[in-house]
């Protein structure tokens, strides 16, 4: 019977991370890793677990299960395992702009695991990517490359749609537009397009705001390396509601928060500002001495609607 229980649980943590409901997947599978005994099970599910709350972005989080990989690979004995348990360590890293851990750790996989690997791709991306946030760009090219001749071997066409993207990103960067535009062009085809139609199906069907506004903002840059431009100022508005909707900008500067990695400062109204930004509010006005300057994006809710309070 227990068994039978466990299995229900396995498809209900997997129908919600379907859903894209992921921190209800999560706790679901935190539920069931304390009751799996063998070292495998746990490694996998452990696996599950940290990919999941890297969707979501919280890749401390993530890190913590990364670790019980590396502890339990090391249990196993098996260097597969501990290569990817490495990579998990080094993906969280890279995502949380830890790059020099996140460079040894790719080194630490490819070493444990050098042989043709189902990680070798993602672990080149990786290291590409670490390099690029170091602003060493040859190494983060080489790399790339390397990675883009995995995906092609393997045929593994995420992991070229994903080198090509961060390749054009690289020569966006180092100021090569016309190398970029060439890049970004080879994203440009049907599957791509459709692929991400259906993604944005999916996003509007699960009312994921935050999903839409990927959906349309990839779907610009492929109109944008395509002659067919005609539809790109519906997804500009769609991207501009979107953002107002969420509320996704700075109160102060006005500009699209995320657009560039930054710190930010939560209010205690629950908006976030740029903490370069956050000086602003600390300074006092005529009359308002010794006290906070209000939130700017509430305030400019309460000027829309004066029913609302202003904090």
């Amino acid at each position: 019977m227990g068994q039978k229980i466990t299995k229900k649980e396995i498809e209900r943590a997997e129908n919600l991370y379907n859903e894209q409901r992921f921190d209800e997947a999560v706790v679901e599978w935190k539920k069931f890793l304390k009751r799996l005994q063998k070292p495998q099970d746990k490694f996998q599910l452990c696996g599950r677990i940290c990919s999941a709350l890297c969707d979501v972005g919280k890749y401390r989080e993530a890190l913590t299960f990364a670790g019980q990989q590396c502890e339990l690979a090391t249990a196993i004995g098996d260097s597969g395992f501990k290569a990817e348990a490495y990579f998990s360590i080094a993906f969280c890293n890279e995502k949380s702009c830890e790059f020099e851990k996140a460079i040894s750790y790719c080194k630490r996989a490819q070493h444990k695991h050098p042989e043709k690997s189902a990680i070798a791709g993602k672990t080149f991306l990786c290291l590409g990517n670490a390099y690029s946030g170091m602003s060493d760009f040859r190494k983060s090219w080489t790399y790339y490359v390397r990675a883009m001749d995995e995906a092609k071997s393997t045929r593994n066409k995420v992991l070229e749609i994903q080198t090509s993207a961060k390749m054009g990103a690289l020569f966006c960067r180092n100021s090569t537009i016309v190398k970029a535009i060439f890049v970004y062009s080879h994203l440009y085809n049907p599957q791509a397009r459709e692929l991400n139609n259906k993604a944005l199906d999916l996003s509007t069907k699960a009312d994921c705001k935050l999903g839409q506004l990927r959906c349309h903002a990839r779907q610009k840059l492929l109109n944008d390396v395509s002659p067919d431009d005609a539809t790109n100022e519906g997804h500009e508005g769609y991207i501009k509601k979107l953002v107002e909707e969420m509320e996704l900008f700075c109160g102060v500067c006005g500009d699209i928060i995320g657009q560039h990695p930054e710190r930010l400062e939560p209010l205690s109204c629950g908006h976030f500002v740029h903490a370069r930004c956050a000086p602003h509010l600390a300074r006092s006005t005529l009359g308002r001495a010794g006290r906070r300057r209000p939130c700017p994006a509430c305030r400019s809710n309460s000027s829309r609607n004066p029913v609302l309070p202003l904090t």
